[in-house]
């Protein structure tokens, strides 16, 4: 009796495997290509294909300045060897002390055969601040009251 059993079990295993197996084939086989604005009623259901208008997605990359790591430092005035600012520009910081006399005048310009003119100063007399310089080589020219840092 347990063999019958044992051979019952093992062909209703393998026909529920088939019937299976026969199931997915036919949900597989059963797969509908609606054009947009069409529709096709599926298992008494209504499917539409919505007309999606095609989108142009934009990226835009923001790259910040970068430090070329220079620093350079003085008292009074000086010329700077030629510097090249890399391609995405530069944020230089700077600082600026008075004098004995508590005369606080920082200039730096570039020279005026570079074929970019830059300028930035402390305005009325702030002791550090900061100024973008755009790609390109310079040869700075600063002149100043008492010492004075450049940190490109």
């Amino acid at each position: 009796m347990r063999r019958v059993r044992k051979g019952v079990l093992l062909v209703a295993a393998v026909l529920a495997l088939l019937v299976a197996g026969g199931a997915s084939a036919y949900v597989v086989a059963r797969t509908s290509w609606l054009k947009p604005g069409h529709y096709r009623v599926v298992n008494g259901r209504k499917v539409c294909a919505r007309k999606a208008t095609p989108r142009t997605v934009t990226h835009t990359t923001t790259v910040a300045p970068s430090s070329t790591g220079q620093a350079f430092s003085g008292n009074g005035g000086s010329t700077l060897a030629p510097m090249t600012i890399p391609p995405n520009g530069v944020v230089v910081h700077w600082t600026a002390q008075p004098d004995q006399f508590g005369d606080n005048s920082f200039v730096v310009s570039s020279s005026p055969d570079d074929a970019v003119s830059v300028e930035f100063d402390n305005g009325s007399g702030a002791t550090s601040g900061s100024s973008f310089v755009p790609a390109g080589t310079y040869t700075f020219e600063v002149t100043a009251s008492a010492t004075w840092t450049l940190s490109f």
